[in-house]
């Protein structure tokens, strides 16, 4: 490639948002046609038996160039650490990937693709979809190979949670086609919930309401076994709490939970951090169990979760009424059909022409329709036409993808889409959905489940309207304030150099002056602290330039007293995590020093030092004014401290909310140790970092 090719081939790469890397195979090119020429024909099982011919072959291959996006997802800064021999930097999981990458190309493919669970150089694991390609000039050496990775982690992610979500509801209905229920029954339940959401434990009680007590009926993971039957009336189980109260028991963490010391005591010293348990009720809220599963570390349950196992133990619990009922068994679809109605969740079927084949019950709650109108009519029915192209575009992708990739190489993430109702009124649902396919795993029906959000898109809507309103009220009323006060000090002003008033006047108008000077910080500040509430980034700043702007400022304040501030320390010495908003933290301490002097000269010193294993650069800021008593110290960096003695308005607040956002402490100390009437020192400590 000319170099005047080559250069927007690098914008390209370099730009590129897909990690890409330029590989050279020419030595494995010759290596592997002196394995040919020596006979070797099945590079598959040449390369499968012996493990240190795919690593000899890694060490042939060069990584040439490689692009900003693999630095980022490899989590490194220098790509030193990428270029060079291969055998470096590939790590035991990708040992099968660069296998099969030899193979191929061994067969004299020119492509390549797998998707492939792998680990950065930094140790992170994440999914990635690696595409091979051999660009043609190069076919004949391999000199330059490119490989893309593409990051389907997240997506990855939200797939296995949904493939969870279904192979418990499939446990669960496959259930119900049994003839029998027996303990086998609900042990093999426990078990499946256990693993499939990932917990360490649990057990399922039923009701026996003849003896009024919860009998074991499954359990697992737990070793020494549980405690058979639990009376109703006991005070101390938790299954019997849920069982009286009909109510269930969800703590993510069992330390911070609500659970009685007693009882909390018991699952803490069987190492359980965060647990389940959920009352069982037929559809007339009679009581028919418990079930319950806890997890040795903690659970991040969010309201999916709940909603998730609001749902299995719904399905559960109609089974085992159905069960315990001895009702007469129903066909498949009949029970399956009988589990979605205890769904809040509307749950749908269509073919790939977009006409319903099943919808649930939920649907005449949520849309207006009873399942009869709907079934054989067209999805496109219940959307405005602009969700219409969008569902059309989804399924064409969706099955373009499964042509390109296959069943496993793509992600269904829910959409949010608008739907119409009978009443004409639109509502906001989300969408999670998967292909239904035949015994050749083609795709012939999509299987969904619809959720309404509407409130919560307008909770939604609200917070980003008030928001907005409050930041224009804010500015708005920051601007006509600003500008009162600037006419009210510019008249002061000019009555005080006129020297016409009488000495009592002129007195009261340097008052009010001070006053509304005073009021126009207050108001600066106000519009500081709403600032802090935007996102803005931190990044290296010099203390040293701060603190000269703050100096300056202070002396513009103070024309007319004698001030003399030290420093320990110079420009370009340290370097801390901060923003603009440093400035204004030395200003409001240095304005406050000042402004409690009241000797002749006012005198203060700034000093540094390390701190805490040179993290933290500490700065301390000492006046020789009155001082801060023992007993105001806790309290004058609060928003509504002792005001009368120092006066501080919202000028701390401010210091206390800006060294917060850096991760940064502020605190009083005295000047001078154990005598606070030597002066105060205000001492803050900054995360140092490299300029």
């Amino acid at each position: 490639m000319t170099d005047e090719a080559e250069s927007p081939y690098l914008t390209l790469f370099e730009d590129s948002p897909v990690s890409l890397w330029e590989e050279d195979f020419s030595q494995l090119k010759t290596y592997l046609d002196t394995l040919k020429a020596s006979g070797v024909s099945d590079f598959r099982t040449y390369f499968c038996e012996d493990l240190d011919e795919v690593l000899k072959c890694a060490e042939l291959v060069q990584v040439v160039r490689v692009n900003r996006a693999t630095l980022q997802l490899q989590g490194v800064e220098d790509e030193n650490l990428l270029l060079g021999s291969l055998r470096n930097i590939l790590v035991e999981d990708a040992y099968d990937l660069f296998r099969n990458e030899i193979i191929a190309l061994a067969k004299g493919e020119n492509k390549f693709k797998q998707v492939v669970e792998l680990e950065t150089v930094t140790g992170d694991s994440r999914h990635i979809l690696l595409q091979l390609s051999v660009p043609e000039e190069s076919r004949e050496s391999l000199n330059r190979v490119i490989v893309s990775m593409m990051d389907i982690t997240e997506s990855t992610r939200a797939r296995k949670a949904f493939e969870r979500e279904r192979m418990a509801f499939q446990m669960i209905a496959e259930t119900a086609l049994e003839p029998t229920y027996t303990q086998a029954t609900s042990n093999r339940i426990i078990s499946g919930l256990v693993e499939i959401l990932g917990y360490d434990l649990g057990t399922l009680r039923l009701y026996d309401e003849g003896s009024q007590v919860l009998r074991l009926h499954a359990v697992v993971g737990i070793p020494e076994g549980a405690r058979s039957e639990v009376p109703l009336d006991d005070q101390d189980y938790l299954a019997a709490y849920v069982a009286r109260t009909k109510s269930p028991i969800f703590e993510a963490d069992i330390e911070n939970s609500s659970i009685p010391e007693a009882r909390r005591a018991v699952i803490e010293g069987m190492g359980i951090q965060s647990l389940i348990f959920w009352p069982l009720l037929g559809a007339n809220e009679e009581l028919l169990g418990v079930l319950n599963i806890a997890a040795r570390k903690k659970k991040s349950l969010t309201d999916q979760d709940r909603n998730l196992f609001q749902t299995m133990a719904g399905m559960l619990s109609t089974v085992l009424a159905r069960y315990l009922a001895q009702d007469a068994l129903r066909t498949s679809e009949e029970r399956f059909r009988l589990l979605a109605e205890n769904a809040k969740d509307v749950i749908w079927t269509i073919d790939l022409d977009f006409k319903f084949t099943y919808i649930s019950p939920a649907c005449e709650e949520v849309l207006g329709y009873s399942p009869e109108e709907l079934m054989g009519e067209d999805v496109g029915s219940l959307m405005p036409q602009e969700t219409v192209e969008i569902a059309e575009a989804v399924l064409a992708e969706a099955l373009a993808l499964e042509d390109e990739v296959g069943k496993d190489g793509y992600e269904a993430p829910p959409l949010e889409l608008e739907l119409l109702r009978r009443d004409g009124t639109r509502i906001w649902a989300e969408i999670s959905r998967a292909f239904l396919r035949d015994n050749k795993d083609k795709p012939v029906g999509i299987l969904g489940i619809a959720r309404d959000i509407t409130e919560r898109k307008k909770t939604e809507r609200k917070l980003e309207e008030a928001l907005a309103t409050a930041a224009f009220y804010n500015d708005l009323m920051a601007h006509d304030i600003s500008n009162l006060q600037q006419g009210i000090m510019s008249s002061m002003e000019l009555m005080l150099e006129s020297g016409k008033l009488h000495e009592q006047l002129e007195t009261l108008a340097k008052s009010a002056l001070a006053q509304t000077q005073r009021g126009a910080k207050l108001v600066t500040n106000v519009k500081k602290l709403a600032a802090l509430g935007e996102k803005s980034e931190l990044a290296p700043i010099d203390p040293h330039v701060a603190l000269t702007e703050a100096i300056e400022m202070v002396h513009d304040s103070y024309p007319s007293l004698n001030i003399k501030i030290n420093t320990n320390f110079s420009m370009d010495q340290y370097s801390v995590l901060a923003d603009e908003f440093l400035v204004d933290v030395f200003y409001n301490l240095l304005h406050n020093s000042v402004r409690m002097d009241t000797n002749d000269v006012v005198v203060i010193d700034v000093v540094t030092e390390d701190s805490e294993g040179d993290r933290f650069l500490t700065i301390k800021v000492q006046d020789r004014g009155p001082g801060i008593s023992d007993t105001l110290k806790k309290a004058i960096l609060a928003r509504f401290g002792d005001r009368e003695k120092r006066g501080t308005g919202l000028g701390l607040t401010l210091v206390r909310r800006i060294m917060h956002r850096y991760g940064g402490r502020i605190w009083v100390e005295d000047r001078v140790q154990g005598d606070y009437r030597q002066g105060t020192s205000m001492v803050m400590m900054l995360p140092k970092t490299s300029a």
